[in-house]
């Protein structure tokens, strides 16, 4: 189940456009947090950040969820021996390493400043 989260997670990593998208949104938040401490819409942003990053990785696995039912690889893997409860908590451990270091670099820049 591990291993089939980190090849999900391999797969997502592959589009640099939604690496980016999760890196460039704590990032933008914390520094923006940083350099106006006293804004409300600051504070805002900080708060919506893990609920972005969360949105943006369920799509992105979603995204991929979409492409394996179409080419069959998910009927494959349910029938094995990894199961459909597998299936999911693989793509639940892959959402978690996916938004962990973004939540990380989000906390380090608070704690920074």
């Amino acid at each position: 189940m591990i291993v089939l989260a980190l090849h999900n997670l391999r797969r997502v990593t592959r589009h640099r456009a939604v690496l980016a998208a999760i890196y460039v949104i704590p990032l933008a938040s914390g520094i923006a947090r940083a350099a106006f401490p006293e804004s409300r819409y600051s504070l805002g942003l900080v708060w919506a950040c893990p609920v972005i990053c969360a949105f943006a990785a369920w799509a992105a696995l979603s995204f991929q969820r979409a492409v394996d039912d179409a080419i069959g690889l998910t009927d494959a893997l349910s029938n094995s021996s990894v199961g459909q409860r597998g299936l999911a908590a693989s793509r639940f451990f892959a959402a978690i390493l996916l938004i962990l270091p973004p939540m990380v670099i989000l906390a380090l820049i608070l704690a920074i400043t």
